[in-house]
């Protein structure tokens, strides 16, 4: 039966060895269930109507490294393989490593007077770059997300901040993220002001975490132009609030209790805003981040 939360999510109600997973992309198969012999029923199941190959334990997926700890119960995700086909195909492997993906006081705007050629490859090195930042590099998200703004017109001081991130990576390949434990669901949200320098739209940051590491994370500009920072965080909040909806919907179709979700929210202008229907009228002194306080508040409240 499909899920409703996923299309590639397929789940069977085993009547002995209770409910089991199929996880499909294109033409891979990923089964999960709480015993062996559920596993094997339902790869019998398929195999009697489809023509497959059982390659056994699951070592990689759409590029994924997974290794599996099975005495500390952990499990990491990584992309080492392709970090290094990355860096080999645009000549980056013998880069110098940077500390960092890019520096804080990088400012990079569109209106570079001096351009790359037309057959530069900034939009392929870019989308190479998303990839990894979407699966398991969570930490040259944002960074990433800077640089595809500005695949339309390119210049020299672009390909500089490039190379940042490509060094970042050459110090950083076998990086990724450990799932170990038993925490709850739980988010952050943050935003970034004004952080596209062209438009002055500000970027949405929010990652959430499951069983000691992220599962959800996104850095993007906004939509609209806010003016006050309590707007910014309250729309950064409410994309949050939208993920983790879903993110309970999710768990809930993998037969485990999501429960209300912990959003931690650092702005004290925007939590007014989360925690009544009819949002306050906003104080003309509101007008910039108020100091740091730790906050949270629950999805669905």
């Amino acid at each position: 039966m499909r899920s409703k939360v996923d299309p590639c999510l397929y789940e069977l109600c085993h009547p002995v060895h209770g409910p089991v997973f199929i996880l499909v992309n294109v033409e891979d198969l990923i089964v999960a269930g709480e015993k062996l012999a559920g596993n094997a029923a339902v790869k019998r199941s398929v195999s009697a109507i489809f023509e497959v190959r059982d390659i056994g334990e699951v070592n990689d997926f759409i590029g994924m490294k997974v290794t599996r700890d099975r005495e500390a119960k952990t499990l990491a995700l990584s992309n080492p393989g392709h970090t290094a086909t990355l860096l080999e195909v645009f000549g980056m492997q013998n880069f110098t490593p940077n500390k960092a993906p890019m520096a804080s006081a990088v400012k990079l705007t569109k209106t570079s007077e001096d351009l790359l050629p037309e057959d530069n490859r900034y939009a392929a090195l870019v989308g190479s770059l998303l990839y990894l930042s979407s699966t398991t590099r969570l930490n040259i998200d944002f960074a990433v997300g800077v640089l595809s703004l500005l695949i339309s017109c390119p210049g020299h001081d672009h390909v500089r901040a490039k190379k940042g991130v490509s060094r970042y990576l050459r110090g950083t390949t076998r990086l990724g993220v450990v799932y170990g434990g038993s925490e709850p669901l739980q988010g952050f949200s943050d935003a970034h002001w004004a952080g596209d320098v062209d438009g002055r739209r500000s970027t949405t940051r929010f990652v959430f975490t499951r069983n000691g590491g992220p599962i959800a994370w996104a850095s993007k500009p906004q939509s609209t132009v806010a003016t006050l920072t309590a707007e910014e965080e309250y729309v950064a909040a409410a994309m949050a609030t939208k993920k983790a909806l879903w993110l309970r919907k999710l768990l809930s179709a993998l037969a485990v209790d999501g429960g209300a979700v912990p959003i931690g929210e650092d702005n004290q202008a925007c939590l007014p805003w989360s925690s009544t229907p009819k949002p306050p009228s906003v104080p003309r002194t509101w007008t910039s981040r108020t100091t740091w306080c730790m906050n949270t508040w629950r999805a669905g409240r």
